[in-house]
């Protein structure tokens, strides 16, 4: 990790309240642009939409809101989403020091995959985010420690597709899951999430941003109706060691940089 990359404490209380933050200029241009040559050749030769073996062997489609569905373990090929150009967005830049910062120093391993997730336009689509519309990754048991999407379009304008996620969900979500236990909140939210009482933050960004996000986080991918490709990578990374067992675990439990807030 890059020596002295950290967040600000500012930026540690809005994660602890609002279950997110969005690192300025973490990942450095020539980066972001080998990233996109990375995605952009494996697009040319066919490879999303193809039957790419390690991706599930089915191929992908576009729904009506211009989701990429994919069928099987990932969009691209696990080659792509293993390449040194897209792990170096985690690597050679800023953010694996800004995830030790919020997590613990020397917690964190370097990754060995990603998911690089698309959202292309749909001239026919709603500009609405409904409130019963977003999801949990990982819902039953903590599978990461924090979701790392690094943006690699620009996100200036509302409904372009960007990253949205629904802010301090992740206190209900908690709570939630502590009132029912795991196997009953995960059977009430999958059989019909409720209406969020809040409103759906669109994402605004620049390519080379980075969003943290908790896991309990509610979130979706945005509604794209502009002209552009959405394109962004994820990363999940988790602890080494000292990480939550359980989504009843204490919400902040094996963040050292939230819990210092206090010290």
């Amino acid at each position: 990790p890059l020596i002295g990359a950290k967040l600000s404490r500012h930026e540690l209380l809005h994660f602890r309240d609002h279950g997110y933050v969005v690192a300025k200029d973490a990942v450095a241009t020539d980066l972001v642009h080998d990233a996109l040559l990375e995605i952009n050749t494996a697009l040319g030769r066919g490879e999303l939409f193809a039957n790419v073996p390690g991706a599930g062997g089915v191929g992908n489609k576009i729904v009506a809101d211009g989701t990429l569905i994919s069928q099987g373990d990932g969009k691209f090929s696990p080659q792509t989403r293993g390449s040194a150009a897209i792990l170096n967005l985690f690597l050679k830049s800023k953010v694996w020091a800004l995830v030790e910062s919020l997590v613990g120093e020397g917690a964190i391993p370097p990754p060995m995959h990603s998911q690089i997730a698309l959202r292309f336009p749909n001239k026919n689509a709603k500009e609405h985010l409904p409130p019963r519309q977003w999801h949990l990754d990982g819902e039953m048991n903590p599978q990461f420690s924090v979701l790392v999407g690094i943006c690699l379009s620009p996100w200036q304008v509302p409904f372009c597709g960007q990253f949205t996620v629904f802010p301090g969900q992740h206190h209900r979500m908690h709570a939630d899951c502590k009132k029912l236990g795991i196997a009953n909140f995960v059977a009430a939210y999958r059989a019909e999430k409720p209406a969020l009482d809040v409103k759906p933050e669109q994402i605004m960004a620049q390519p080379g941003d980075v969003v943290l996000a908790h896991p309990m986080l509610p979130h979706r991918g945005g509604v794209n109706t502009s002209c552009n490709i959405r394109y962004a990578v994820f990363f999940r990374p988790r602890r080494k060691t000292g990480g939550r067992a359980s989504n009843e675990d204490p919400l902040f439990f094996e963040y050292d940089g939230i819990r210092a807030l206090d010290g």
